[in-house]
């Protein structure tokens, strides 16, 4: 016996049981009852691997179209995005520019005929008139062309 195994010393002392009559052929005939085992059926779980493995492509391949396209369409909200910044800036610009134009010379077309061109000057609604003319006596204004601002004309 061997000192240092418990559990061994423990099985050597139990009695010794023999098999029944018989037991052998029991088990040889209960094997040769059941169905030899196919070549695949240790492979049991490949098909169910072969299925999470379509699925994972399936996945990724939709992950990947879903990413594309993704990238696309911020691609072309960031397009539209710098369009509509140029055109702030071209808008704050004219606006800039009318504003500039309006308070440089403060003018403002009523309208005209075949003889006259009728405008309102501004200064002299917020000033009064000129020294030395009459509220009764059309003053001119436009001189030529290039007092004209964008869409007027003589």
């Amino acid at each position: 016996m061997s000192g240092n195994d418990p559990l061994k010393e423990l099985l050597e002392t139990m009695p010794r049981e023999r098999a029944r009559e018989g037991f052998t052929s029991r088990v040889l005939a209960e094997l040769d009852r059941r169905p030899a085992p196919s070549r695949w059926s240790g492979a049991r779980w490949l098909v169910p691997a072969a299925a999470a493995v379509g699925l994972v492509l399936v996945l990724a391949v939709a992950g990947s179209i879903h990413l594309a396209r993704e990238r696309d369409r911020r691609a072309e909200l960031a397009a539209q995005l710098d369009t509509l910044r140029q055109e702030h800036r071209l808008l704050t610009e004219d606006l800039k520019d009318l504003r500039r134009r309006l308070f440089a010379r403060p003018v403002i077309y009523l309208g005209g005929d075949d003889r006259a061109d009728y405008v309102l000057d501004l200064h002299r609604v917020v000033n009064g008139p000129a020294p030395g003319t009459s509220d009764l006596m059309p003053q001119p204004v436009i001189h030529g062309p290039d007092d004209l601002i964008r869409g007027e004309s003589l």
